[in-house]
């Protein structure tokens, strides 16, 4: 959590460093996870992990007051964790011919909004997928994989809430910070009938994204509609990979160095893709479709070709 105020501090920059040796930096404007890669050598005589905060200020600064301290991040934990080495997910053959509902069925939406789950509508396919029609924060998401979604078991973590201007039911899952969309119209079913319903349905749901995240059986997809770094992409990366070989999609916004459809191989199994717009967060309707085909068609195609997931690892 940075220290930040709006029209005053917008936002604290990071430096990691390991032994003196910076291995990373980077930019947080609200509360995030972050991940750096730490080359082992440096590790090997038991070196100093360090930060630098060249923005840190003092609240009597800032916003007046008398808190002299100077101020910079809050952290809530701090992980090392080992990477053997990728294995890489279970190859998919003949993308070339698949149809664009086929590609599609491949990947799984690991949420931020509905957006990519609209792009399967828009082409004719509705898999079953606990993530598809949520938002959530990313640093709740990697703790949700880190848990194994556990907290989902609790009827009591579940919240219905009935009151949305569409009429329908929408649940809240307040460990994760999911909002989840039920497609149950207030009128259907009292609430009580409907967080039974749902609870059987979460259940399921849950089951059956654990076990393709260890099987390695899809490409897994998060979005942002703002710009995406390295350091917030590689924690969520990790933590499915803690579970099984998994391929990560980012899709990120087109840019000079990137035209929409493009993709970038960031390490084995993590892949950036760039679309050209995003929809808005009040309805996540999709703007792009043809862009997520093709970033999707080129991501099948990193994965079923081995000799084009190879890379260098770097920091980004």
């Amino acid at each position: 959590m940075p220290f930040t105020r709006p029209g005053a501090l917008l936002g604290q920059r990071l430096t990691v460093r390991v032994g003196g040796v910076a291995i990373g930096n980077a930019l947080a404007t609200r509360r995030t996870v972050l991940a750096f890669r730490v080359p082992g050598e440096l590790f090997r005589e038991g070196p100093e992990l360090s930060f630098d905060h060249p923005d840190a200020a003092r609240p009597s600064d800032v916003v007046g007051g008398e808190d002299r301290r100077f101020l910079a991040f809050s952290f809530t934990r701090l992980r090392l964790f080992r990477i053997a080495g990728f294995a890489g997910p279970q190859p998919f053959e003949h993308h070339t011919i698949l149809s664009d509902a086929e590609l599609l069925s491949r990947f799984e939406s690991l949420g931020d909004n509905c957006e990519f789950g609209l792009v399967q509508r828009c082409l004719g396919i509705e898999p079953l997928s606990l993530l598809r029609f949520s938002g959530q924060p990313l640093d709740l998401l990697v703790k949700a994989i880190d848990d194994g979604f556990h907290q989902l078991e609790n009827p009591a973590n579940v919240e219905v809430d009935g009151s949305t201007t569409s009429g329908e039911y929408s649940l809240y899952i307040r460990p994760y910070g999911i909002h989840y969309h039920t497609f149950i119209k207030t009128h259907e079913m009292d609430a009580d009938a409907l967080r039974q319903k749902q609870m059987s349905r979460i259940k399921l749901l849950r089951r059956l994204l654990l076990e393709g995240i260890s099987e390695a059986a899809k490409i897994y997809v998060f979005k942002r509609n703002d710009n995406l770094s390295f350091s917030e992409m590689l924690p969520l990366f990790a933590s499915l990979n803690r579970r099984g070989p998994a391929t990560l999609l980012f899709a990120r916004p087109a840019d000079d160095r990137h035209p929409p459809g493009a993709v970038e191989l960031l390490l084995p199994g993590l892949i950036c893709g760039y679309v050209s717009s995003f929809g808005n967060y009040q309805d996540a309707k999709p703007v792009a479709v043809s862009d997520w085909v093709n970033i999707c068609r080129e991501a099948l195609a990193l994965v079923a070709n081995p000799a084009r997931n190879e890379v260098d690892a770097r920091s980004g």
